[in-house]
């Protein structure tokens, strides 16, 4: 623009051919106009990319209904409280990952009969003392590591079978992604219901972390159903090249090996839903279909 700056003053002087110089005006305008459309298109494709990649996995996680079989409460009201399915028979252990200074969920489940083995590295003590409720003081890694323990370890080290399979509660800030990229097929197997509060949709623009996400809930989606969605409102929802998101959702999944399952016209949040931040409105998320 500098140049045609001068090219303008230039001409003013030599030639005064205003004639000219207008039309250089109006040639400055078309560029700046020109570059306003490129820019503009280069961020739709963004947008629209985006878009698609918010309706791919939302499609991943779109709730059933489980035959026959009423959703139920665990935990309190607000944040640490999850909707999901009543435990089958023959159940005897759950696992609580995450546990903060809430433990209702785990108190609940442990009423419902299920010995809960709680895991969290960052408390020194359970916030919550049970006879139902042991606590362990370790880490969840993805891979096998002195600072922690995975989930199939253990899942051996409690002998934890496809016939009497656990439940397990997940909400390790993120960490999640990774646990579940790297767990063996054989270690969902012996899981009846996952209940997870996953972490960082806002980061699906990048490659990688998109690729991470899609592969996780894949997965994921092979062994189990999503029966319930519920968005986390200490977060913000999102807009995803033009589709609204949460930047964290909870999802509830049932095994296909032990439910079977219907579509679904229900609506989140529902009846049994409360938010999070009890004093904010919870994000309405319809039927979450993509």
């Amino acid at each position: 623009m500098m140049v045609l700056s001068s090219l303008k003053s230039g001409l003013r002087r030599v030639l005064g051919q205003t004639q000219l110089v207008s039309r250089i005006d109006q040639l400055s305008s078309d560029i700046q106009s020109l570059r306003r459309r490129i820019d503009f298109h280069i961020e739709a494709v963004r947008a629209f990319d985006l878009g698609e990649r918010a309706r791919t996995l939302g499609e991943l996680i779109t709730p059933k209904a489980a035959l026959g079989i009423k959703k139920r409460r665990f935990g309190c009201e607000g944040d640490g409280g999850y909707v999901m399915l009543p435990s089958i028979e023959g159940q005897h252990v759950a696992l609580s990952f995450g546990v903060g200074t809430n433990a209702t969920w785990d108190a609940d489940v442990a009423a419902d009969g299920l010995l809960v083995h709680q895991f969290d590295h960052t408390i020194s003590d359970p916030p919550i003392i049970d006879d139902r409720i042991i606590f362990h003081r370790q880490q969840i890694m993805a891979k096998p590591a002195a600072s922690g323990v995975t989930l199939s370890q253990i899942l051996d080290e409690l002998k934890v079978t496809a016939q009497a399979p656990t439940i397990l509660k997940i909400d390790i800030e993120g960490d999640e992604w990774a646990v579940f990229d790297a767990v063996s097929d054989d270690a969902l197997f012996r899981i009846s219901q996952i209940v997870c509060e996953f972490h960082f949709f806002d980061r699906i623009a990048h490659d990688a972390t998109y690729a991470t996400y899609a592969r996780v809930l894949r997965k994921l989606n092979n062994r189990f159903q999503s029966v319930h969605v519920h968005a986390n409102n200490y977060a913000p929802m999102l807009l995803l090249g033009g589709v609204p998101f949460p930047c964290v959702l909870e999802v509830s999944y049932a095994s296909r090996s032990h439910y079977k399952f219907e579509e679904t016209t229900e609506r989140f949040p529902g009846s049994l839903d409360n938010p999070n931040k009890m004093d904010t409105p919870d994000y309405y998320l319809g039927r979450f279909e993509f």
